[in-house]
């Protein structure tokens, strides 16, 4: 009897483990490697993307190496002229800031599904439209910047049309402030948050009325924020999950601990913390400067968190 029991049990536990098999490889060939607390950004999406203003020799010399270089001739030539349009980042003074299509797309992949509609208070880059066009996701984007609406137009224009990216997704661009995003999206229709949000004023949005960073003190900026995150929890479907990609920052030499801040605020209008992903750049630019960072004791940031929320 006990031999017989214990044969069961060896059994039961050999089925459970080649079950577990299974689904682990059907989990790998759909998400790739089991998911760590630490998420590599791929260099390539930092080095490839140019300038479209930029003409001449050099610009297409240097367009050319990069293409070699990062063997970027394996993605649609549309995919590579949305992320071109990026060019110069929002710190320069000049363009968008980046967002890592790699980091996105896998965000979108894990919390959402085929067909989900995904919302994003503070529209940014075009790289959330481009992962939400590439798995067939609607996008549902806010923002009061005309430059940032006028880029995100221009990616849509190219990827509506595009049999190699519109994988049956869709675009709704609205340019009016997130936190009323109520107006045009329905109470609990949306399937996932995500969104990188604005640095209070440190980075340059323009000079459009109504943007939530147009703050005279960090604390009513972090009130600003939390009215667009309050609405944006109504418009979430009951255990939607949310991806808010952030960081801290140094203002006057003061340290600001922005995602913690950001992790309060999104508990305070409901939301609970589901867990947190690092962000991992290979490397920082302000690595390069060893002896100012010795001096004021500081360390070069290569890293950024994803703050993963739960409706």
């Amino acid at each position: 009897m006990k031999k017989s029991l214990r044969d069961q049990s060896q059994r039961e536990a050999t089925e459970i483990l080649i079950n577990n098999r299974i689904n682990r490889s059907k989990l790998i060939d759909q998400f790739g490697e089991p998911y760590t607390s630490v998420w590599d950004v791929d260099p390539q999406w930092r080095q490839a993307f140019t300038d479209l203003k930029s003409s001449g020799k050099e610009y297409k010399d240097i367009h050319d190496k990069n293409i070699s270089r990062w063997n970027l001739e394996r993605f649609p030539k549309e995919l590579r002229e949305i992320y071109a349009m990026r060019g110069k980042t929002i710190r320069a003074g000049e363009a968008l800031s980046v967002l890592p299509l790699d980091i996105t797309t896998r965000c979108l992949l894990y919390y959402s599904q085929e067909g989900d509609q995904v919302i994003n208070p503070c529209m940014g880059d075009t790289t959330t439209l481009a992962a939400c066009m590439m798995l067939g996701r609607t996008y549902n984007a806010f923002d009061v910047s005309d430059e940032m609406v006028m880029w995100n137009q221009k990616a849509w224009d190219i990827l509506k049309d595009s049999k190699a990216l519109n994988k049956g997704g869709g675009a709704f661009l609205w340019h009016k402030p997130g936190e009323l995003c109520l107006e045009n999206v329905q109470q609990e229709s949306q399937d996932l948050l995500f969104t990188c949000p604005p640095y209070w004023d440190i980075e340059d949005y323009g000079e459009n009325p109504g943007q939530a960073e147009a703050a005279d003190t960090y604390e009513e900026f972090l009130e600003n924020m939390a009215r667009i995150y309050d609405s944006c929890y109504h418009a979430l479907k009951p255990g939607a999950f949310a991806c808010v990609i952030v960081n801290d920052f140094r203002k006057d030499k003061i340290f600001y601990p922005y995602h913690a801040d950001t992790l309060r605020i999104l508990q305070q209008v409901g939301f609970n913390c589901h867990d947190m992903i690092i962000m991992k750049y290979a490397s920082s630019i302000q690595s390069m400067f060893t002896n100012q960072l010795y001096k004021a004791r500081k360390v070069a940031k290569i890293h950024e968190y994803i703050l993963v929320m739960r409706k």
